[in-house]
């Protein structure tokens, strides 16, 4: 038995929690439920999701965005690296005393996923720069890679290559895969297409799973490769950026950001509305976080000043002299600090002022 009972108003964060975890599209009343959740997050949490907080170090406003890529990863890699009952544990927890350690175990294997993901992307990074560079999918494996962590190694491959992954554990007879898409390839028709060479699958258009016979691996990863370079071509390979206007820096502030957050929760089915600023001067460039990892960029147009982070774009920063001129593309953010609202940038693309072509999301 697990300690306290559900209670549906009791449990609109966890519920909300749930929801953008499972990458379900936020319209209608996944989107209200969402909303819900995350005001009770905001106000009054259980003490599962109170826990959860404090251990990924959240204590401004909750959004969907920190459900989806600092909380959801969290509860995942109890199933990923451990019993997924830990996480059911942890939001059932009625009390600190008992969620806290329950959040601490997470946050440890949480860790411990993100070591074992970042070690399967370096192996794989290597494979795929033996590649050619025309390759419309990418299929790989190894038998020290572990099943758990597939899925993420492959997401982690689509963002940096921009093309349909197929990652594989190699141990045994039977290879299990994992797989993650990119707009306009559906993967379950392709799987369809390739059945008789699969032992079995499923999943949906962006996201599957498969499991293949040693044997046949060879003739499978053929037929993926066939699949993928009669229905993708070079455009298909430009990673979409959707702008919905201009603005200079002068135009940025909080009552715009807060028109905008009218709009959330944003998240799959429901995009957070991104801005267009042109001619903006890199005055300084810095990186940070664990291994300088994360990229920020302190910028001035003609009309006022700006920061711009990026995350997971520190390699970029050689790249971003200061005096380099940018037309940069972002979602508008809004911390409060020192009771003061502070805007940041959150970049999620960028290019030499006046050149045609986004370059940041190929870094």
């Amino acid at each position: 038995a697990f300690p306290g009972r559900l209670d549906p108003a009791q449990s609109l964060d966890a519920v909300a929690l749930g929801t953008v975890a499972d990458v379900v599209p936020l319209h209608g009343e996944n989107r209200a439920i969402v909303r819900a959740g995350l005001q009770r997050l905001n106000q009054a949490p259980g003490a599962g999701c109170a826990a959860l907080l404090a251990v990924a170090g959240i204590s401004g406003p909750v959004t969907a965005e920190h459900l989806a890529f600092q909380l959801g990863p969290r509860i995942n890699a109890a199933g990923r690296m451990e019993d997924a009952m830990l996480a059911l544990e942890l939001l059932m927890s009625d009390n600190r005393e008992s969620a806290d350690p329950l959040a601490q175990r997470l946050q440890d294997q949480n860790a411990q996923r993100q070591q074992l993901t970042a070690e399967i992307v370096r192996e794989a990074k290597l494979q795929v720069e033996e590649l050619d560079n025309a390759a419309a999918v990418i299929v790989m494996g190894a038998a020290s890679w572990p099943l758990g962590v597939l899925g993420l190694a492959a997401s982690r491959l689509v963002e940096e290559f921009y093309r349909p992954t197929f990652v594989f554990n190699t141990d045994g007879d039977e290879w299990r895969g994992s797989a993650r898409s990119i707009e306009g390839f559906h993967l379950v028709d392709c799987l369809h297409d390739c059945a008789p060479l699969l032992h079995r699958f499923g999943g949906h258009a962006m996201a599957a799973g498969l499991t293949v016979r040693s044997s046949r691996f060879a003739e499978l990863k053929g037929c993926l490769e066939a699949y993928a370079a009669a229905r993708l071509n070079g455009d298909a390979f430009s990673r979409p950026v959707r702008i919905e206007a201009s603005a200079a820096f002068a135009d940025l502030k909080p009552s715009l950001h807060h028109e905008i957050q009218m709009l959330s929760p944003f998240g799959i089915g429901n995009r957070e509305p991104l801005l267009l600023s042109r001619e903006a001067e890199i005055v300084r460039t810095e990186t940070f976080g664990a291994d300088r990892r994360h990229l920020r960029l302190h910028l001035r147009d003609r009309t006022a000043s700006a920061e711009a982070i990026a995350f997971d774009k520190g390699a970029a920063a050689p790249h971003l002299p200061a005096g380099r001129r940018l037309d940069v593309v972002y979602a508008l953010q809004c911390d409060r600090w020192d009771g003061l609202d502070r805007l940041r940038l959150h970049l999620r693309d960028l290019r030499p002022a006046a050149q045609p072509a986004l370059v940041l999301a190929g870094v």
